[in-house]
């Protein structure tokens, strides 16, 4: 018998989502049109603008709260599954080459450099969380013998260097202190949930203790932004510097994603709605951020929609319009195109798993 999901983690995905098409609906990727309605980079003593500023920021909480929400489960499992790794894959494949059809289709004038980005969507960054999660994926049976292989003691120092290293100083000096990546804000979080459900049980079970944590991160965090604005406002050297809290190794950020997933684990339902939304989880998260999506269309949003009224109102439409968009796009592509490339990535993991067994073979042949 099949595993019952405990919805309520599911619902938290859900929620993670909200908060990333949040952050990315507010308009800043670069693009020249984005830059001149808003610069949240800069401090500002428009509070509209600070607000999207806080918007941008809680990307990366939903970001933490959806892999801690994938390392909870992936705690109990030894094994990568290949196929799935084929079957991410591939529907990335899919839905870049759909999008550039499309646009292609509808004349529009792409470079060869976003064309050449829809073919690796991965491999260029089209789609850097799913990359980052496939590699903390084909990781994850290799941290779990360490988890599992280490006592209490042990796996708290693991955590306390990660934190001071990569959560305190790595954050505060700069990305390039101690060769800091995405990848390695993933493994942190993994490791910190790790020692928060083997060892941590009695705090992470009272509901009290985690909204305390939960007020604690959210204080800090907004406290972190209120004190570089006002800094930016009146030191030269501060008023650029908005977006340098902006990551998820953010210790803040990453109390609030702890203390949710505690909050939420403890409350168990079940719902075939909101698990099955929860599924398409990764499936949005591609449809919604395309490079194309992101560089053409939304830029044109903005172009003919902030001269009309407040730019958080637009905003706040903007994401709605987003989340109705992404679970539909990903229901109609999960009854439609999704069952083909199952099949056709499945096939792909066949031919793969083959070559691998003879290469292996011949690997240990070799003295």
């Amino acid at each position: 018998m099949k595993n019952k999901r405990n919805s309520s983690i599911e619902l938290l995905k859900i929620l993670g989502l909200i908060l990333i098409v949040l952050s990315h609906a507010v308009p800043f990727y670069g693009d020249k049109s984005a830059i001149s309605y808003i610069n949240i980079n800069m401090a500002t003593s428009n509070i509209s603008e600070f607000i999207l500023i806080v918007f941008k920021n809680i990307g990366q909480i939903g970001n933490i709260i959806f892999i801690a929400s994938s390392a909870y489960f992936l705690l109990e499992s030894q094994k990568t599954k290949v196929e799935k790794i084929v079957n991410i894959i591939m529907d990335c494949f899919i839905i870049s080459i759909t999008y550039l059809l499309i646009y292609v289709l509808a004349g529009i004038d792409i470079s060869m450099k976003e064309i050449l980005k829809q073919f690796l969507p991965i491999t260029f960054k089209n789609n850097w969380f799913i990359g980052c999660y496939i590699l903390l994926y084909i990781l994850h049976p290799f941290l779990n013998k360490i988890i599992y292989s280490v006592n209490k003691k042990t796996l708290l120092r693991i955590n306390m260097f990660l934190i001071i290293g990569y959560c305190l100083i790595a954050l505060t000096i700069g990305s390039e202190t101690y060769y800091h990546s995405q990848l390695i804000d993933f493994i942190i979080i993994y490791f910190i949930v790790a020692y928060n459900k083997l060892y941590l049980t009695e705090f992470s079970k009272n509901e009290k203790y985690n909204k305390i944590l939960l007020i604690i991160g959210t204080l800090g965090a907004l406290s972190l932004l209120v004190l570089t604005n006002i800094l930016g406002l009146k030191i030269e050297i501060f008023k650029n510097v908005m977006l340098h809290w902006n990551h998820m190794n953010n210790i803040f950020y990453i109390m609030i994603g702890i203390s949710m997933l505690n909050i939420f684990t403890n409350k168990y339902f079940e719902n075939k709605t909101i698990n099955y939304i929860s599924s398409l989880s990764l499936l949005f998260y591609v449809i919604h951020e395309n490079s194309l999506f992101r560089n053409y269309t939304k830029p044109l949003f903005y172009q003919h929609v902030f001269q009309y009224g407040n730019i958080l109102m637009w905003v706040l439409i903007e994401s709605l319009l987003l989340i109705i968009y992404g679970i539909i796009i990903s229901i109609i592509y999960d009854k439609t195109l999704h069952k083909l490339t199952r099949k056709f990535a499945n096939w792909i993991f066949k031919i793969l798993n083959n070559l691998w067994d003879v290469l292996e073979k011949h690997l240990l042949k070799i003295q």
